[in-house]
């Protein structure tokens, strides 16, 4: 036998008539429509990963997706607003996925030791709803005539989250488009400069005339700057030989000859003892310089002083 009720519903199907704005609901064309699109994003999972979301309604018929009869696909101010509360509910479901595993894991001995095996792993898909939770957010959000009064009461508590979460995301993507407007700004004067310098010539794209390399203001502050880096690091580069010469001096050590005390009044005598010997064979010595300390040397402290005043001008 056949149950009336079965019955019914198999006699209401034939008679009834696809509506674009789903006004008796969605026929069994349609639905099997939005399965096979599913599975399509699904890549043959139960599942479907949020980064395909915005895919799946544009290949979803109205009203639930974006795409017309005719095949085009239209994206309103009110769409676009519908959309973003679904990305934001998805997102809220997500959370509520990990904090569910996250709080069976800590509850029994078996389930911690499968969550901490499974830390630091990433799954397939690890931000993915199923069919039936994609399915609910979008009626709830494109076709909510189609939701009964209690089930909208019932949603108080997750709507909250959703729309924390919306504003959540509508920061996060200013951020992002800042950043990425940012960056393009960047990446256009670096090719800029770039072919300053490579090329030569800076074409002015306001006027007709090319503008000579040696005019261009961008040119000059180039070149102070490098000047002003090679200052630098010539300054470096004295005060570490500075450096060097005081500790040889505290080690003992003669800054010009590289030889200790004992070795100059050793060397000293010596010369001595010949421009002796030369003048009593009538020969002037020649005059050599002997290393000695009386030149002064500058403080280090000093010089670093310096350079660091030279650096902030």
């Amino acid at each position: 036998g056949m149950i009336i009720e079965n019955f019914g519903f198999i006699t209401d199907e034939v008679v009834h008539e696809e509506d674009p704005e789903w006004n008796n609901g969605a026929s069994a064309d349609q639905i099997i429509e939005m399965v096979e699109c599913f599975k399509a994003l699904g890549l043959g999972t139960s599942v479907i990963p949020l980064g395909n979301t915005p895919k799946l309604v544009n290949a979803l018929p109205h009203p639930l997706g974006l795409r017309r009869r005719d095949g085009t696909v239209n994206f309103s101010d009110q769409d676009r607003a519908q959309m973003k509360f679904v990305r934001a509910e998805l997102n809220v479901i997500v959370m509520e996925h990990r904090e569910a595993e996250a709080a069976m894991g800590s509850h029994s001995l078996h389930g911690w030791w499968v969550w901490v095996k499974k830390r630091g792993k990433v799954r397939e898909y690890e931000a993915a709803v199923t069919f039936e939770e994609m399915m609910k957010t979008l009626f709830h959000w494109r076709k909510p005539s189609m939701i009964p009064q209690l089930r909208k009461f019932a949603r108080n508590k997750r709507v909250e989250k959703v729309i924390f979460v919306t504003h959540c995301l509508t920061i996060k993507d200013s951020i992002k488009n800042f950043n990425h407007r940012k960056q393009l700004e960047a990446q256009e004067e670096g090719a800029t400069q770039t072919g300053l310098l490579a090329g030569g010539m800076f074409v002015n794209t306001m006027a007709e005339a090319p503008v000579a390399l040696e005019e261009n203001p961008l040119h000059k502050a180039h070149s102070q700057r490098i000047k002003r880096m090679e200052k630098v690091e010539e300054k470096k580069s004295k005060f570490r030989k500075k450096l060097e010469a005081k500790k040889r001096m505290e080690d003992g050590e003669d800054e010009k000859s590289g030889m200790k005390p004992k070795q100059i009044m050793r060397a000293t005598s010596k010369r001595w003892m010949m421009d002796e010997e030369m003048r009593s064979w009538g020969i002037r010595p020649v005059q050599s310089p002997v290393p000695s300390h009386q030149e002064r040397e500058r403080d280090p402290d000093e010089v670093e002083a310096e350079f660091e005043r030279e650096e902030r001008e």
